[in-house]
């Protein structure tokens, strides 16, 4: 029995099923809010400075906001694009990993963002969170014999 099986015996019933369809969820309602008044996201975004001074929540709330590349403003089709694929990700992960350990893969991924951005003291986003869940589905979903 390896350490994570261990793990997740201890703490797997504190897994959330379907974690990355609410974070999908929620990246959709922060594009509506974002839509409505663009300065939205300046509130939620993870600045250390402004967590230094007692907005707390940006610890989370980064998370939330899509990452729609492109230039100019985002548009309804990057937007739907982008929760879409963060659901189908997240559903194929899940299945093949399991709950408990995409959440831990999830989680370390934000406190390692979180360290990277009060490290060098930058705004950073949750893009490269994502795109390491496109590399880890890509890597999952190989058959055996190519790995």
């Amino acid at each position: 029995m390896t350490w994570m099986d261990k793990l997740e015996k201890r703490l797997g019933f504190l897994a959330v099923h379907g974690l990355l369809r609410y974070v999908a969820a929620l990246n959709a309602v922060v594009f509506l809010l974002y839509k409505w008044d663009p300065r939205y996201l300046t509130l939620i975004d993870l600045d250390p400075n402004a967590i230094r001074h007692g907005e707390v929540w940006r610890l989370v709330t980064y998370i939330f906001i899509p990452q729609l590349g492109g230039f100019g403003t985002p548009d309804w089709f990057n937007a739907a694009f982008f929760v879409f694929f963060l659901i189908w990700v997240g559903d194929r992960l899940e299945q093949e990993w399991g709950s408990f350990k995409l959440n831990l893969y999830f989680i370390i991924g934000m406190v390692g963002t979180t360290i990277a951005a009060f490290f060098f003291g930058a705004r950073f986003s949750n893009s490269m969170l994502i795109s390491s869940l496109f590399f880890a589905f890509a890597r999952s979903s190989l058959p055996t014999s190519c790995l």
